[in-house]
């Protein structure tokens, strides 16, 4: 399978990703811009508790998507909405803002399992070790052999 060129030729990734040119890859770039921008101004208006929990999720049709993690600043949103508008109109690109949209998405914390280290008792190990001085196939003793290893050096480290 060949990937052939139609009509035109290759654009370099500088042009596609300019929020000058005109296009698809421009248009996204330009939304992305203004969502960045709308979020470092509502970074200012929020008070210190409310920082890094209220994040601009999306503008569309003149109303801008706000969410947060917990209900209390959705509350305050819900509250400071007209000074909110009033603030974010004047950013350039926001002026047809005409409402919000606040949602409630909790954040998921990434928790690693608790580890459950394996522990093996020396009797097991020497168990192990005896049973691999008694096995022909050189692949299989040399796995028990290093699993008898690795269970002492387990048990001497704790």
């Amino acid at each position: 399978m060949s990937i052939k060129a139609k009509n035109r030729r290759a654009q370099p990734a500088s042009q596609l990703m300019s929020t000058h040119q005109r296009g698809p890859m421009a248009l996204l770039m330009k939304k992305a811009h203004l969502l960045g921008l709308i979020q470092d101004e509502l970074e200012t208006l929020l008070p210190e508790a409310a920082k890094g929990h209220v994040f601009v999720g999306g503008y569309s049709e003149g109303r801008l998507t706000l969410m947060t993690n917990r209900a209390a600043h959705l509350t305050w949103l819900r509250y400071e909405q007209p000074r909110l508008l009033t603030h974010l109109k004047k950013i350039t690109g926001l002026e047809a803002l005409m409402g919000f949209n606040l949602k409630v998405r909790p954040i998921k914390t990434f928790s690693a399992p608790p580890s459950q280290p394996r522990r093996m008792d020396e009797h097991a190990a020497a168990n192990l070790m005896a049973c691999a001085e008694e096995v022909s196939d050189k692949r299989l003793r040399s796995s028990l052999e290093r699993l008898a290893r690795r269970a002492k050096s387990s048990d001497d480290l704790s």
